[in-house]
């Protein structure tokens, strides 16, 4: 049965939910530990080949799973009917494993592994990546696995969004010997990026100043898997709100917006955003458009990131 400390594990997780593409790294010094080398390399070769025994026969009799949305599988019997099925309808899918950590209780007769499994091709309808922990006893000269329980880890969306995870932090365009304005830059841009939970969006907050007018606001950037695009959102403090979509170019960003003002003045512009290093961004808006009306391009404007104060 699944004990009581956490027990996730998606080797089976392929039966609900699939996984994207995104890998992780196998911490070198436990890659060679005999769960991996007996059961997830057996798990392995079983689910490439379809041979839904031979997967039954790396769990216990009366092993457990339980999928993220808590439906509980119990007995080989069933897991076993539940990867008949699944194979039905994925034929020639094939699983690669990576370990996360592995951690030994019970002075050495459990072992509970935390794995993130990959398969492909990716299944239609796949929501994302799964992480899960598994739980393992020994039974004489061999491993079976005990207990599996999952929960999601990676939503599909984080595939498109980690090209920009270089955001994450704050930036200025002030400079040190002049905070309060810098007069290479007339406008004072201040703004900080995050991940929201489970990296399904990101968000950032801005406050930008011109002379006596600031403004303050928020964007939500995600994936739009319809339009198979990265699109974004922004709401400002003066009412007025653009929605953009944004497209790579190497190091650059191109980010085509569109919006209104809080009087209704229709406005759009092509932003440009230039990844110098990782601790250095360039903002660059032509193409800019209000009423109707072209008006002057702004920038490049230099961002530098804010060094954390560790102390």
């Amino acid at each position: 049965m699944l004990r009581a400390r956490s027990t996730t594990l998606a080797l089976v997780c392929v039966l609900f939910l699939s996984f994207s593409g995104w890998a992780v790294e196998i911490d070198p010094k436990i890659d060679s530990h005999p769960v991996i080398d007996q059961v997830f390399a057996a798990y392995e070769k079983a689910f490439n080949s379809g041979d839904v025994k031979q997967i039954g026969e790396l769990w216990k009799g009366d092993g457990e799973f339980i999928n993220p949305m808590g439906d509980r599988i119990l007995g080989r019997e069933a897991i076993e009917k539940l990867f008949q099925d699944y194979f039905s309808r994925n034929p020639g899918v094939k699983l690669t494993i990576q370990v996360l950590s592995i951690k030994v209780e019970e002075e050495g007769r459990v072992v509970v592994a935390e794995v993130v499994p990959e398969v492909k091709p990716k299944p239609p309808g796949s929501l994302g990546t799964n992480k899960a922990k598994v739980v393992l006893v020994r039974s004489d000269d061999k491993w079976l696995i005990e207990g599996i329980k999952e929960e999601p880890y990676l939503p599909a969306s984080y595939e498109h969004l980690k090209d920009l995870e270089w955001m994450v932090g704050s930036w200025t365009s002030q400079t040190p010997a002049d905070a309060a304005t810098d007069s290479d830059n007339p406008i004072s841009i201040n703004t900080t990026c995050q991940c929201t939970a489970n990296k399904s969006f990101l968000t950032r907050t801005f406050n930008a100043r011109l002379q006596d007018l600031e403004v303050q606001g928020t964007e939500v950037i995600g994936w739009d898997p319809q339009a198979k695009t990265i699109r974004s959102w922004m709401f400002e403090s003066t009412g007025g709100f653009t929605q953009s979509t944004w497209r790579s170019d190497g190091k650059k960003w191109i980010i085509e917006m569109s919006g209104v003002q809080s009087d209704g003045t229709p406005i759009s512009a092509t932003n440009t955003l230039t990844l110098v290093d990782k601790d250095t961004i360039t903002y660059l808006s032509q193409n800019r458009m209000r009423g109707g009306e072209k008006q002057p391009d702004r920038g490049p404007i230099k961002l530098m990131r804010v060094k954390e104060d560790k102390k």
